[in-house]
């Protein structure tokens, strides 16, 4: 990827809410908004209705990107997974992030704030087996975190780091499964 620091790239979600909004306010480092927004969001939503934005934009997902094709797989969930394995759609994401690290940026500011607005479904409200609310805490503050330090990788133009960052994401997102998949 070539140098260059990308800026206000969820400004096409100014205007909006919900977790939009939410994915607007991490950009513009108003942590404290962002937390609150994603707490509004997702105030009557199942961790079901959260995590459908994730998926294939023909399956009701956000996709990557603000026009249906620029990432293939055109969902945040797999392009994530295809980031992380070595094949050959690997490299046309890496690709395709190097043409536009804006619109892959933009989807893992969302990434944020979809993991900030889990943290408030934890299925089950003290430990049960191996479900542990403090994990279901751990896992969403993970995701969070490790999409914003993804952002700064692919602003950076450090594709290396961002196969590591979306291989962490995928870890993240499935130890928590693993443990509380059962409960959807």
């Amino acid at each position: 990827m070539t140098a260059g620091i990308l800026t206000d790239v969820t400004a096409p979600f100014a205007d909006k809410s919900g977790i939009f909004k939410a994915a607007r306010l991490f950009e513009v480092g108003d942590f404290v908004g962002a937390k609150w927004e994603a707490a509004q969001f997702a105030k009557g939503k199942s961790v079901e209705d959260l995590a459908a934005h994730f998926r294939l934009r023909t399956r009701g997902g956000v996709g990557v990107g603000l026009k249906p094709g620029v990432f293939q797989p055109d969902g945040i969930d797999g392009t994530l997974a295809y980031l992380d394995r070595s094949s050959p759609l690997r490299a046309k994401l890496l690709a395709a992030a190097e043409a536009h690290p804006e619109e892959l940026a933009r989807a893992m500011y969302l990434t944020a704030a979809i993991g900030e607005a889990h943290r408030h479904h934890c299925p089950v409200k003290e430990k049960k087996g191996t479900q542990d609310p403090k994990d279901w805490e751990r896992w969403s503050v993970a995701l969070r975190d490790t999409a914003l330090e993804m952002t700064r990788a692919i602003q950076s133009r450090e594709p290396s780091n961002v196969r590591d960052l979306a291989a962490k994401v995928n870890r993240v997102c499935t130890d928590c499964h693993n443990v509380f998949r059962s409960c959807n």
